[in-house]
């Protein structure tokens, strides 16, 4: 921007859109400049090897999260023999490059890794980075920063030098969407370091979104007492123990080793804290009972469907369609409908910050949850207060009816959807019917694992990829891109399957069935390759799917994990973390063999062009979808099942996000959430619980039975009805490794990694 009265219109006008609740997402997708960025910065000591560029690029994984373009930073200060360094390395995919960290005409500098979807207004052909600067630097209050983190919808982790004051400024989104780890310095000749990924061999830990952060680097170096500011989220708590964050237990918990307690001295902010966008869950269960009508209806598609003849039912499954919808838009194409933003000038914007006595009484200078809600939920639905866009009322258009009809066969026998209807995964692994494979076709499988190399190797043109395991969460995102994109794209449906060997004392009885039912063992046939081709059978026939078939052989998969894999996994070392993050890895670099199409059977590379790819995490978080949701609910009722649902929510951040952060922008991609969307989450927090999920009910309705009935309103009927299953089990790598394993034990395939 020009000049000073340019970036205060900016801001004012980012303002002026949330006088109703309106975050302005005005986006242009082509002139967009989109960029993805490995971020780090480092105070210490100027002798020490980690103010070598080099030396950080050999010893971490930075360099991949931006390979197009490098850059550092260095910032004086008072003490000649501590020095402070910015490391950017950007990955440009459209527009025009900004190298970071980017620097501002006041001397302020920013690290960004993030994307801006909403909250302040970045016009066509701007970046990110150079938007958020101008307006982090219009003022210099403590306040002003913080305000402007908070305003923002969309995933992020930043670091921020504030020239003015010499202070540090850093921190990850409430879901912690963005990796950011920290190394603590023990001893005052240690250095400081924040990044994206480990810089070996310093340990780190993955900095708690519990709010942000703040070190004043006035005096220059660490002789005297080095001190973080934390100014917490609105009542956050640590996760998964719901425990409130207090100046009392924030040193206990984020470095319990006292080797840190003479160096380091970690503290509250006692008077402000950050507002946060997401409302707090409703926990009101409501007394009307729509299963009554339902009662002693076995078939589960047929409970969906009469479940949808209900008003109330039907409303809140389309509401859930568009909010879904307006979320996965804004992930493909970083643009709403421009005339969605409109400007009340009658209500006053939000504050994001509240400011607290040291008194007893809070008084709040943050906006008022107590405000009426612009959703328009049918009447008897008993919702919690809250703040949104006046985008999400009225009448809503799920679309356009599709060319076929939903009693028409789509390569799906009427034999194979009985057996799904029926849980009956294990004939179903054994019934070749559903991909009709030939004896080329497995052939060609066989050696998937050497399509980079293939010379007849097809380079991907789809912009937008989905890991796409065949279940509900992966199905509704791909119905929902469908919807999005022009008819004339394609998108690539990306599908892992870990190898899986004949077992040499199966039953006879099951060797007889293997036996009839195919001549060649294919060992590429796990679960979510099932319900992958059966969710494909339900979309749109008019669309170019490229379905990846992604097969990782257990050499492959030790060598990879070992050279690459477990860095960009720690500081988290569980089985659950391998098993998780080495499938994701392998469905994220997109190397497979095509499954559907005329290219069928032919190598295929999604990495060519696909640099967004769309997960369905946090869906089973919010609507109950693991078996430990209904353990609980048998265990204590409703009441029982919202307090596990508020703690999922709260610990989504410590669970898996900046993993799949690091796993995934590692090829050089980009993992988006949108059942993590801010007006998601908020849109499913003041429900009440029972019209999200019912545990009544059994196993593929009542677990996320909301969005079970969006998948039957998208003519997914045996999708809809399909029972969760995780992704280290559909794609069977929990089988190749050592099956006595409990998920949270320590792993010792990836504990050697420091």
């Amino acid at each position: 921007m020009d000049s000073v009265s340019e970036q205060t219109a900016l801001v004012h006008r980012s303002f002026a859109y949330q006088k109703c609740g309106i975050w302005p997402e005005a986006r242009d997708f082509v002139d967009t400049v989109l960029e993805m960025c490995g971020i780090c910065c480092v105070f210490g000591p100027e002798s020490s090897c980690l103010f070598s560029k080099d030396y950080v690029d050999q010893n971490s994984e930075l360099s991949s999260r931006g390979p197009d373009i490098s850059s550092t930073s260095s910032v004086l200060l008072c003490d000649s023999n501590y020095s402070l360094q910015l490391i950017g390395h950007v990955l440009h995919i459209r527009g025009q490059p900004t190298p970071q960290p980017v620097t501002h005409s006041n001397g302020n500098k920013l690290l960004w890794n993030g994307e801006i979807f909403g909250g302040i207004e970045v016009q066509s052909s701007k970046c990110d980075t150079d938007v958020l600067l101008d307006v982090l630097s219009l003022h210099d209050t403590q306040e002003h920063i913080l305000q402007t983190m908070a305003m923002i919808k969309g995933p992020w982790s930043f670091i921020y030098w504030q020239h003015s004051a010499a202070k540090l400024w850093f921190g990850r989104d409430i879901f912690g969407r963005r990796s950011l780890l920290w190394h603590l310095p023990t001893v005052r000749e240690d250095c400081f370091v924040l990044t994206s990924t480990q810089i070996r061999p310093l340990e780190f830990k993955e900095i708690p979104s519990i709010g942000i952060y703040c070190v004043d680097l006035s005096s220059g170096n660490m002789a005297e007492e080095f001190r973080i500011e934390l100014f917490p989220w609105e009542d956050a708590v640590w996760p998964a123990s719901m425990e409130k964050v207090t100046d009392n237990n924030l040193p206990e918990k984020i470095y319990p080793d006292s080797a840190y307690s003479k160096s380091i001295h970690l503290c509250l902010h006692s008077e402000i804290e950050v507002i946060s966008s997401i409302p707090k869950l409703n926990k009101t269960i409501t007394v009307h009972d729509y299963t009554t009508d339902f009662a002693g209806r076995e078939v589960p598609l047929d409970v969906l469907k009469q479940m949808l003849t209900n008003e109330l039912m039907l409303s809140l499954s389309k509401q859930l369609i568009s909010v879904l919808e307006k979320a996965v838009k804004v992930r493909v194409f970083n643009q709403p409908d421009v005339e969605e933003n409109k400007v009340q000038d009658s209500v006053h914007r939000r504050p994001m910050l509240k400011r607290l006595k040291k008194t007893t009484t809070n008084v709040s200078i943050g906006h008022s949850r107590e405000t009426s809600s612009n959703y328009r939920f049918p009447h008897g639905v008993q919702i919690a207060p809250c703040c949104l866009p006046d985008e999400y009322t009225g009448s809503y258009d799920i679309g356009t009816e599709r060319e076929y009809s939903s009693h028409e066969e789509k390569n799906i026998s009427e034999d194979f959807k009985e057996k799904i209807l029926q849980n009956d995964m294990e004939y179903l692994l054994l019934d070749n019917k559903l991909t009709d494979r030939s004896a080329a076709d497995s052939k060609s499988l066989m050696g998937a694992d050497s399509c980079l190399h293939d010379t007849d190797t097809i380079l991907g043109d789809a912009a937008v990829a989905v890991l796409f395991s065949g279940g509900l969460d992966s199905a509704v995102i791909a119905a929902l891109v469908d919807r999005c994109l022009p008819a004339d794209q394609s998108i690539d449906l990306i599908n892992v399957a870990f190898e899986q060997l004949p077992k040499q004392n199966m039953p006879s009885s099951k060797r007889s069935v293997v036996k009839n039912t195919t001549e060649k063992f294919d060992r590429w046939n796990v679960p979510d390759r099932v319900t992958g081709y059966s969710a494909l059978a339900e979309l749109n026939p008019n669309r170019q799917w490229n379905f990846v078939e992604v097969n990782v052989t257990a050499e492959e998969l030790k060598t990879l994990r070992d050279s690459r894999i477990r860095h960009l996994l720690y500081p988290l070392q569980t089985v659950l973390d391998d098993s998780i993050g080495c499938a994701v890895w392998f469905a994220a670099r997109g190397a497979g063999v095509l499954g559907n199409g005329s290219h069928k059977g032919c190598s295929y590379w999604s990495n060519t062009k696909a640099s967004v790819i769309l997960c369905g995490m946090g869906a089973d978080e919010q609507l109950a979808g693991y078996s430990r949701h209904r353990s609980k609910f048998m265990e204590e009722g409703w009441s029982g099942l919202v307090d596990e649902i508020e703690m999922e929510v709260q610990r989504i951040s410590a669970r898996n996000l900046g993993r799949d952060d690091r796993i995934i922008t590692d090829h050089g991609k980009e993992s988006r959430f949108p059942f993590l969307d801010e007006n998601v989450v908020d849109f499913l927090s003041r429900l009440p619980m029972n019209y999200k999920a019912n545990l009544d009910f059994p196993r593929g309705i009542g677990e996320k039975l909301l969005l079970r009935m969006c998948a039957v309103e998208l003519d997914m009927a045996t999708t809809a009805v399909l029972p969760k299953r995780a992704i280290q089990f559909g794609s069977r790598i929990a089988k190749m490794e050592n099956r006595k394993e409990k998920a949270y034990n320590i792993c010792s395939r990836l504990s050697a990694v420091t």
